[in-house]
């Protein structure tokens, strides 16, 4: 059985794919569980049977280490999303580049078969409804995004010139339940404060996204672990492209009292990726469909999940990591 490690193993995706991964590998997950009461937690509401679970930080130099014998790394590892990723500036870049670079470089001297990277479709910036092939250039404009592509331009030089098969993946907005359930990434959100509030703020609605169910996502990594022709390459992997006001109609056709409230629009990222490259290459079919069943299905889990009372949980661990001093 060959051997696989996943560093950001308890986030949202990795909630969702270890417990996949470790029916088909002998895995090690690797976390610091700042945002879980600490990793009994993570194995008990995850349902992790098999894996090793271990706490450590990808900056540190003991992940060297835990990469002994793997023959698979795939980093799910950063500081997820714009809003987290703007609370502080340093520890962002040092979290979510550094400790990346950090998993990199050990992997690279470990000589490993398999690097599966996380990107962003986000670092394509502003491409007012363009249809976005893998081949258009970057142009990130927030500090989460222009990370992403920067650790995307470090793998593009290596895939030249290393032996290690090296994958990038750059997922659409993500929605769909974890057991680290995100309410903070679009349909997540939306569904949140309908939930909460009984009413959406919606900024613009005309601005296009592409749209990702995490379950799909975590059949990308399969699909790229298992298939070679995935080595060198960098793929977007998007299911459907929305826009906001469709996505906000059909959360209305499922509760229907909720309230609309438009705003001023602040985020002018509008843009419509291809997976074209993806669904021919490695034949990723996605199962999961941005329709009244995942909206109710992701609706109720939001009701009665263990992070309703917590809301956005994200930034509010990440200001209380910083002022202990703990980062």
């Amino acid at each position: 059985m060959k051997k696989a490690i996943v560093f950001g193993g308890a986030g949202f995706v990795g909630s969702r794919l270890c417990p996949i991964l470790e029916k088909q590998y002998d895995l090690t997950i690797v976390d610091t569980f700042w945002f879980w009461e600490d990793k009994n937690q993570y194995i008990e509401k995850v349902g992790i049977e098999n894996a090793k679970v271990v706490v450590e930080d990808t900056r540190s130099n003991d992940i060297e280490k835990l990469m002994r014998g793997k023959d698979i790394v795939i980093n799910l590892s950063c500081l997820s999303n714009d809003t987290s990723s703007d609370v502080d500036y340093k520890f962002t870049h040092d979290v979510s580049y550094n400790g990346v670079m950090n998993v990199f470089n050990k992997a690279f001297k470990k000589k490993v078969d398999k690097l599966i990277q996380t990107s962003t479709t986000s670092v394509y910036g502003i491409k007012q409804g363009k249809m976005v092939t893998e081949e258009e250039v970057p142009e990130p404009i927030t500090q989460y995004s222009s990370i992403k592509a920067e650790l995307d331009n470090v793998l593009k030089y290596h895939m030249k010139y290393s032996d290690t098969g090296i994958t990038i993946l750059r997922p659409a907005t993500l929605y769909g339940y974890s057991p680290r359930l995100r309410l903070d990434v679009m349909v997540n959100t939306l569904l949140d404060r309908t939930f909460r509030d009984k009413k959406m703020m919606i900024e613009g609605g005309e601005q296009l996204r592409p749209c990702l169910h995490v379950d799909d996502l975590c059949n990308a990594y399969i699909q790229s672990i298992e298939n070679p022709i995935s080595n060198g390459k960098i793929y977007n992997v998007t299911n459907e492209n929305y826009s906001v006001n469709q996505i906000v109609s059909l959360i209305k056709s499922v509760v229907p009292e909720v309230e609309l409230h438009y705003q001023h629009v602040i985020d002018q990222r509008s843009y419509k990726t291809s997976s074209a490259l993806v669904k021919k290459e490695l034949g990723l079919k996605f199962k999961k469909k941005l329709n009244k069943s995942t909206i109710k299905e992701l609706y109720n889990h939001i009701q009665h999940s263990y992070y309703d009372k917590f809301g956005s949980i994200n930034m509010r661990v990440i200001k209380k990591l910083l002022s202990e001093g703990l980062t």
